[in-house]
This record gives structure tokens, sequence and C-alpha cells, in this order.
């Protein structure tokens, strides 16, 4: 357990981060919500990133605590050190978890795999097997073990590059912003202090 971030510790259900989609997409959750420090496209990325996938095919959902994993709050730079770190975590071990199938599959090594787009390559050919043609034969519901092994930096293709922010456009277009709501009956209170002596 000593790997595991302290967010994978109090949420440990693989299922509560990644889920693989009959569209052929990945939905990745995090509990941290944009607060305007483009947390939200930082996460995509590293999701992508770990899931060899492009950004158009992985989804991140943000804030959603009935499906996706309770942070608590997001604040500093713990969104990308606790969600980050373990979104890279629960890709890694999901790719290896997909990997040891689709060998049972091939009847070969999973170190005789490689993945393109989701796509299991053998020997630089495609074996006709992809995550979502095997993923249903893993139980999501296994705690994370954080015990697969994260594409090191220097392979990456899509962390580190510029990428346009997901919330911009709302919040050019007029959207609220994630501090603008305003539930019924809250009772909103401030200090009022006199004006200071020069």
């Amino acid at each position: 357990m000593s790997n595991l971030t302290g967010s994978l510790i109090a949420n440990p259900g693989m299922d509560r981060w990644i889920s693989f989609l009959d569209d052929k997409t990945a939905r990745v959750a995090s509990g941290k919500v944009e607060i305007g420090q483009g947390v939200v496209t930082a996460l995509h990325q590293i999701a992508a990133e770990e899931l060899n996938l492009p950004l158009d095919r992985v989804t991140l959902v943000s804030g959603d605590t009935d499906i996706g994993p309770d942070e608590m709050y997001t604040t500093s730079s713990l969104s990308i050190s606790m969600s980050g770190g373990s979104i890279r975590l629960i890709a890694a071990e999901a790719v290896a978890l997909l990997k040891e199938r689709a060998a049972l599959r091939l009847n070969c090594a999973p170190d005789d795999l490689s993945v393109v787009d989701g796509a299991f390559m053998q020997n630089g050919a495609d074996t006709g097997l992809d995550y979502w043609s095997v993923a249903g034969e893993i139980d999501w519901s296994r705690a994370a073990t954080a015990s697969a092994e994260p594409k090191a930096a220097s392979d990456y293709t899509i962390v580190g590059q510029s990428t346009p922010r997901l919330d911009l456009p709302a919040k050019v277009s007029g959207a609220a912003f994630v501090h603008d709501a305003a539930p019924d009956d809250v009772t909103h209170a401030r200090i009022l202090r006199q004006p200071g002596q020069v």
C-alpha cells in the first residue's frame, strides 16, 4: 500500500476512477474541480497519456462523487500531485490488466504486446484485440494496487504539450463559474471594519 496516493487509499475501487465505454472511449474520473487553474485539462492529458489514447477518446469527469472518487477539496497544487498521481497509477494498472487479458487470448506474454490508440499490437502487427474487446473480462471493482509501472516521462507525447484548455470556451461564452453557485435559503455574512487611520 505504500505506493498508493492518499486519494487511492480513500477511494480504492478502480471503477471509481476508470471505465471503458461501448463507443471505444475511456471515462476517467477525478474528485477535483476546475476553479480557473486549468487542472481539468492537465488531468485529461495525464489520463490520455498513460492510457495510450488520443485526447478525444478520453472523457474526464470532474467532481462528481456519485460516479467518481471523493477527493475532498480542490486546493493549491494537490490536484496534480494527488489526483494526477492517482489517475496515472490507475491508468497504468488498467493498461497492465488489459494487456494480461489480451496476452491470455493471444497465447503470448504481456510484454510481447504494445498499444497504439487502445489497440494491441504484436511485432508491429494489429492483433485484432483492443482495450474494449477484453475490458469486460476484468473485475474493475477490485482495489487499486499501484503495482504497474507508469510510462516514463521520456515516452510522453501528450503531457508537456500545449493543449487547448477545456474550461475556457464556456467561460468566454458566459457560463457560470463553480463559485457562482447560489443555493436557495443560504445566508451569507461578512465582516465590516471601520476605515483605518493613516
